[in-house]
C-alpha cells in the first residue's frame, strides 16, 4: 500500500528536510519511504530515504530524512506486509511535515539513538541502566556488569563520541560551506561539498582547485553572484558535470564562451542577470538539456533567432526585451517568459493591433496630401495677391507644412511595419537603432511641435485681427514671418537635441519601435522627464492658452454676427470668416493635446495605461490633428464662402437701393432693383 504525497516543488536555495511518526505493528510489516520524480504509472521506487520494520512497542517513533535538491518529487511512504500465516498487520503515520536545510543532528550534549529515526536522549541518560530509546540503544553497548555509579559519567562521555561517529553517512554527504562576504579571490572545492555560498567577495575570474581524490566533484549549488568575473572561459566549469544550480548574477560578464556550459548537462537553475552580456548563441545553450530557470535581465543581449533552440525543458526565462521571447524555443508548448511588456509591437509586428496597422496609411494619406494641396493652393494665392496677403496667411502655411512632416512621419512607421511583418521581434534593435527610425522620431517631435506653436501664433493673430483689424498691417506681416522662423529654430533645436551625445538621451528615439519618446507609459524611458516636460507640460500649456484664445474669439464672432454685413464692418467681417475657419482646427488640436497631457499626468503618479490607449494614442490621437486640419479647413471655407455670397448679396441690394432711393423720374426707374423698401 502506498500513501503518495502531492507534489513538491523544487527549492533553490537548499535542502529540506521530511519529519513524520510512525508506529508499525505485524510480524513482518515493513515501512519505506522513497521519492518519485517520475509520477507515471506504474512506478517503482528506486530512490530511498528510510526503511523502518516492526515497532518494538507500542509507542509512536519520530524519523527524518533529508530530501532530494534540484528537482520536483512526490514523497512516498510504502507499506509491505506479508500475509501468510494470516496476521494482523498495519503501519501508522502522523505529524508528516518539511522544513528547510538539511535534518539536524542531535545537539552536542545529547545521544542519538539511531541513524534512522529522529530520537536523541539527554547524555546523563546514557549506561544508566534504564533502557531510554526506542530499542534500548542507549544501554546495548555498556557493560552488563558494570555498576551504574561506574558508568554514569566515563562511559557518558565515550557515549557521546561514539555518537558523533556513528551519525549516518548522509549527512556528511550533504555540506554546505558559506565563505559570502569575504574578500577571497581565489577558492578550492573539495569533493564532498555539495553547496558553496562565494557571493560578495572580490573574486576576479572562475579561478578555483578541487580535490577529486575520492570521487567526482558532487558540487550541486554554487553562488558567485556579487563578485567582479569578467569572462568565463572554455574549461572554467568543466569538472563540474554535477551541477544543478549556477548563480553568477551581479558581476561584469561580457563574454561566455560558446562551450563554457558543455558539461553541466544537469543543470537546472542558471541566473546570468546584471552583467554586461551582449551576445548569447545557440551554441551556449545546446546542451543544456535539463535547464528550467534561465535569467538574463539587465544585460546588452541583442535577439538571435532560434538562440534558445536546445533549452528542451526550460519553464521559466526572464529577460529585458520581449523580443528575446520571441526566441523561446519552439519544441517547448508551455513556458513562462517575463519580458517588459512592449506598448504597440509584438513578436510578428511593429503594430499589433490590425486596426491601427491599416488606418496608420489612411492618416498617413491624408495627412501628406491632404497638407501638400492646402500649402500650394495658399502658396499660389498668396504669390497672386501678394498686396492683400495678411499674417493668417503666413502662418497657416506654416501649420499646414508641418503638418506634412507628421504624414512623412506615419509612411516610414507603416513601411517598417509591412517590411517587417511576421519577424518584427528579431529585426525590433537594427530597425530601433537604424538612422530612419531616428530619423523619423525628429520628424514627428518636429512636426508636433511645431503645429503645437503655430496653432498659439494664428490664434493670437486672430484675437488681435478681430480687435484691431486696421492696425499695422504690413508691419504684423513682417512680425509673422519672424515668428515663423523663431518657431522652426526653437522646434528644429527641441526635436535635435537627443542627439548632441548627451548621455542622459542615450536611446532617446531608440526606445520604442514608433521611433517617438512619449512618456505616456510607467516604464520610465532614456530622457522621460524631458519627454514629460515637452510633450505633456509644454504642450498642455499651450492649448489651455489656446482653449482660453478660442473662447475670446467666439464671443468676438457672437457680438460682431449681426452686424457683419454692414459695410462699415467688412473688414472685421473678413478676419471674423478668417477666425471661424481656424476654430475647429485649433478645439481639434487642444482636444489631442489635452489627452495626451492627462493620459501623461496619470503616468506621472503612476497609474499605468493599458496598451491598447497607448497604440491608438502613437498611430491615431497623436497624428490626427495633421491628417484633418486640411478637411476641417476646407469644409470651413466653402461654409464661410456661402456665407459671405449670402451676405454680400444683401448689401449690394441695401447700397442699390440707397443710391437710387432719389430718383423719380421715368428713366431712373430702369435701374432700381426689385426688392428696395422706397416708392419710385
Amino acid at each position: 500500500m502506498d500513501a503518495v504525497s502531492i507534489e513538491i516543488p523544487l527549492l533553490i536555495k537548499s535542502h529540506r528536510c521530511l519529519h513524520y511518526s510512525y508506529f508499525i505493528f505485524g510480524i513482518r510489516a515493513v515501512l519505506v519511504v522513497a521519492y518519485l520524480t517520475n509520477y507515471l504509472e506504474p512506478y517503482y521506487l528506486w530512490d530511498f530515504l528510510n526503511v523502518h520494520d516492526k515497532s518494538p512497542e507500542i509507542k509512536f517513533s519520530r524519523a527524518s530524512a533529508t530530501l532530494p535538491l534540484g528537482t520536483n518529487f512526490k514523497v512516498v511512504f510504502r507499506a509491505y506486509f506479508d500475509f501468510w500465516p494470516r496476521t494482523t498487520s498495519f503501519v501508522l503515520l502522523d505529524n508528516i511535515s518539511v522544513t528547510e536545510g538539511i535534518c539536524k543532528t542531535c545537539s552536542p550534549d545529547e545521544f542519538r539513538c539511531s541513524d534512522k529515526r529522529d530520537e536523541c536522549i539527554p547524555l546523563d541518560k546514557v549506561c544508566d541502566l534504564k533502557s531510554d530509546c526506542l530499542k534500548g540503544e542507549d544501554e546495548a553497548l555498556c557493560e552488563k556488569n558494570i555498576s551504574k555509579s561506574l558508568c554514569r559519567q566515563d562511559q557518558a562521555l565515550s557515549f557521546q563520541n561514539l555518537s558523533r561517529r556513528s551519525e549516518p553517512a548522509s549527512y556528511y554527504e550533504t555540506f554546505t560551506l558559506d565563505l559570502s562576504h569575504n574578500r577571497l579571490t581565489a577558492w578550492h572545492i573539495l569533493s564532498l561539498i555539495q553547496i558553496l555560498h562565494l557571493q560578495h567577495n572580490l573574486i576576479v575570474s572562475i579561478n578555483y582547485t578541487i580535490d577529486l581524490g575520492l570521487s567526482d566533484a558532487q558540487l550541486h549549488y554554487l553562488d558567485l553572484s556579487y563578485n567582479k568575473i569578467e569572462r568565463i572561459v572554455n574549461d572554467d566549469l568543466a569538472v563540474l558535470n554535477n551541477l544543478m544550480y549556477l548563480k553568477l548574477q551581479h558581476n561584469f560578464i561580457s563574454y561566455v564562451h560558446p562551450r563554457a556550459f558543455l558539461k553541466l548537462t544537469e543543470l537546472i537553475y542558471l541566473d546570468l542577470s546584471n552583467n554586461e552580456l551582449s551576445d548569447l548563441e545557440r551554441s551556449h545553450f545546446i546542451h543544456l538539456l535539463n535547464l528550467r530557470y534561465l535569467y538574463l535581465q539587465n544585460n546588452k543581449l541583442r535577439v538571435i533567432e532560434g538562440m534558445f533552440d536546445g533549452l528542451m525543458n526550460i519553464q521559466y526565462l526572464q529577460v529585458d526585451s520581449y523580443t528575446l521571447c520571441c526566441a523561446q524555443p519552439k519544441a517547448v508548448s508551455k513556458i513562462q517568459c517575463l519580458a517588459p511588456v512592449n506598448e504597440i509591437s509584438s513578436c510578428n509586428d511593429l503594430i499589433d493591433t490590425p486596426l491601427l496597422s491599416i488606418a496608420i496609411w489612411y492618416m498617413a494619406l491624408l495627412a501628406v496630401f491632404g497638407n501638400l494641396f492646402g500649402t500650394c493652393h495658399k502658396l499660389l494665392l498668396l504669390n497672386k495677391n501678394s498686396s492683400t496677403s495678411k499674417p493668417f496667411d503666413i502662418l497657416s502655411i506654416n501649420l499646414g507644412f508641418a503638418d506634412f512632416l507628421m504624414g512623412v512621419y506615419l509612411y516610414i512607421i507603416a513601411g517598417a511595419n509591412l517590411k517587417f511583418s511576421d519577424r518584427y521581434g528579431f529585426e525590433d534593435f537594427s530597425w530601433r537603432n537604424s538612422p530612419l527610425c531616428t530619423f523619423a522620431g525628429v520628424l514627428a517631435t518636429l512636426s508636433s511641435e511645431a503645429s503645437a506653436l503655430f496653432v498659439l501664433f494664428i490664434t493670437i493673430d486672430r484675437m488681435l485681427a478681430i480687435r484691431f483689424p486696421f492696425a499695422m498691417l504690413n508691419k504684423k506681416i513682417k512680425i509673422a514671418k519672424t515668428v515663423s522662423m523663431l518657431v522652426w529654430t526653437v522646434s528644429f533645436l527641441l526635436s535635435l537635441l537627443p542627439l548632441f551625445g548627451i548621455e542622459y538621451f542615450d536611446g532617446y528615439y531608440s526606445g520604442s519601435g514608433v521611433c517617438i519618446s512619449l512618456p505616456l507609459s510607467v516604464l520610465r524611458k532614456p530622457g522621460w522627464e524631458y519627454s514629460m516636460v515637452l510633450f505633456v507640460g509644454a504642450n498642455f500649456v499651450i492649448f489651455i492658452i489656446v482653449l482660453l484664445g478660442q473662447i475670446f474669439i467666439l464671443t468676438d464672432v457672437a457680438r460682431f454676427e449681426k452686424k457683419s454685413c454692414q459695410q462699415s464692418f467688412s473688414q472685421k467681417r473678413t478676419e471674423i470668416k478668417l477666425a471661424k475657419s481656424l476654430m475647429a482646427v485649433a478645439v481639434t488640436d487642444v482636444l489631442c493635446w489635452i489627452t495626451i497631457g492627462t493620459i501623461g499626468f496619470l503616468t506621472f503618479m503612476g497609474i499605468d495605461v493599458t496598451n491598447k490607449v497607448y497604440a491608438w494614442v502613437i498611430v491615431v490621437v497623436l497624428p490626427i490633428n495633421s491628417a484633418l486640419n486640411p478637411l476641417i479647413y476646407l469644409l470651413s471655407v466653402i461654409l464661410n464662402r456661402g456665407d459671405e455670397e449670402v451676405c454680400s448679396s444683401k448689401t449690394d441690394k441695401q447700397v442699390q437701393c440707397s443710391k437710387y432711393s432719389h430718383c423719380r423720374s421715368s428713366p431712373c426707374k430702369s435701374y432700381l432693383l426689385a426688392g428696395c423698401d422706397f416708392e419710385p
